[in-house]
């Protein structure tokens, strides 16, 4: 990850998300910061798109795994 940012970094940054997790924001300087609890990582754009395509990988992989199974009529169990 490059670090091209500055504690000069002027403007205010862009709320992007919020959750009980955390927040995720947009700094002017162009980086995103993903803050939980006492920790800020801190990514280019491009590295935050792929953390957050392999998390929404990862929790499709955990809700396939606890996918309950349907139903079909006749009591047909389908996965």
């Amino acid at each position: 990850m490059s670090d091209n940012h500055s504690k000069a970094c002027e403007g205010v940054p862009r709320r992007l998300a919020e959750s009980g997790v955390g927040r995720v924001v947009a700094c002017p300087c162009g980086n995103i910061h993903f803050d939980i609890e006492y920790l800020t990582l801190r990514f280019v754009p491009e590295a935050f798109k792929e953390l957050a395509d392999m998390l929404t990988a990862a929790q499709r992989a955990l809700d396939a795994k606890h996918a309950p199974a349907a139903v079909l009529p006749g009591g047909a169990a389908v996965h």
